[in-house]
């Protein structure tokens, strides 16, 4: 008897250790990441209802900010967060980097382009461009 629950024991602690597997490659299944520090043109292959994070440097302090421009029937703009690297380097006004996560919400494909550039000025000094086909 005391082989049988061991043995039961046994096989419900490896039943919950592989859903929980399971559940983190799920987890990290549901967002893709792109570094898009290098690079003008991105082609992005995703399906509904994941993420797509796009890192960009970027230095707010010189007046240089991204501008998106994007189907919002196909992409939802969920968060956007600057993070300086004023800690790593100790330099003030050493820029850091810009993050966009943005939702596929429908099948199809649809472009998003991200300038770079001063509000008051009309020439872009960086612009990325992303080809995105939702399946």
């Amino acid at each position: 008897m005391k082989r049988i629950l061991f043995l039961v024991g046994g096989l419900l602690v490896i039943a919950a250790a592989s859903i929980v597997v399971i559940r983190i490659n799920s987890i990290k299944a549901e967002s893709q990441t792109v570094d898009a520090r290098e690079g003008q043109e991105f082609f992005l292959n995703t399906s509904i209802g994941r993420d797509i994070i796009i890192n960009l440097e970027a230095n707010p302090t010189t007046g240089y900010s991204w501008k998106e421009e994007y189907d919002n029937s196909f992409l939802k703009l969920t968060n956007a967060e600057y993070t300086s690297t004023i800690n790593a380097t100790g330099l003030v006004g050493s820029g850091g980097i810009q993050t966009y996560r943005f939702k596929a919400l429908r099948l199809g494909q649809t472009s998003m382009t991200l300038s770079y550039r001063r509000p008051w000025e009309d020439q872009d000094i960086d612009r990325k461009i992303f080809n995105i086909d939702i399946k």
